[in-house]
């Protein structure tokens, strides 16, 4: 018997136009390559729950086999972009990021609201 939670449920939605505006970034020069390899490595470090990402730099470096310094310079860029925030957690202050849920988002509509609002306040 299958659980609800099994793997086919655990999914991150891109939304096209705004992957498109990404593929325009890089033509811009606003982005490089290297940026969108972390883009889409944060997105499979992404939960499945709460959109929120829990790694380290170091980790994502590890895994792309990127120097840790590129790493920090793509997610400032992602950052600048508006792609990306950092926040903690308000209850065990946890470090986290979390994409644009205009860009990449988990579960329900409800879901995509609350990251909407997370988002947003980490930018303040």
């Amino acid at each position: 018997m299958k659980s609800k939670w099994d793997d086919e449920a655990k999914f991150v939605k891109t939304h096209l136009l705004e992957m498109d505006r990404c593929l325009d970034l890089v033509a811009e020069r606003r982005l490089e390559l290297r940026d969108m390899a972390v883009l889409w490595a944060l997105m499979a470090h992404a939960s499945w729950r709460t959109g929120k990402i829990i790694v380290t730099v170091d980790k994502l470096a590890e895994r792309l086999r990127m120097q840790k310094p590129h790493v920090v310079s793509s997610i400032t860029r992602l950052r600048k972009e508006l792609l990306l925030t950092k926040g903690k957690d308000p209850h065990n202050g946890t470090p986290f990021y979390l994409l644009n849920p205009a860009v990449a988002s988990v579960g329900p509509a409800q879901t995509k609201g609350r990251m909407w609002q997370v988002f947003k306040e980490s930018l303040e």
